[in-house]
């Protein structure tokens, strides 16, 4: 595990799930958990990691995310 991935939350740390809903994304309806959210690449993008531990992300507007 890489040191920028924290493994644990702080108290009182809220866990933010998101959902891909890009029609065409082979991981649309897949569930992933929110690890950060800014601006990157000149848009509003997603962060996460997947189930094999790789930090990823994805544009916001490809997830349930831009309705939060």
């Amino acid at each position: 595990m890489g040191a920028a991935r924290r493994a644990t939350r702080l108290p009182g740390e809220a866990r933010i799930e998101f959902e891909v809903t890009h029609p065409f994304h082979p991981w649309r309806g897949q569930r992933f958990v929110l690890s950060t959210r800014k601006q990157n690449w000149g848009e509003d993008r997603v962060m996460f990691y997947d189930a094999q531990g790789r930090l990823r992300s994805l544009p916001a507007s490809w997830t349930d995310c831009v309705f939060r």
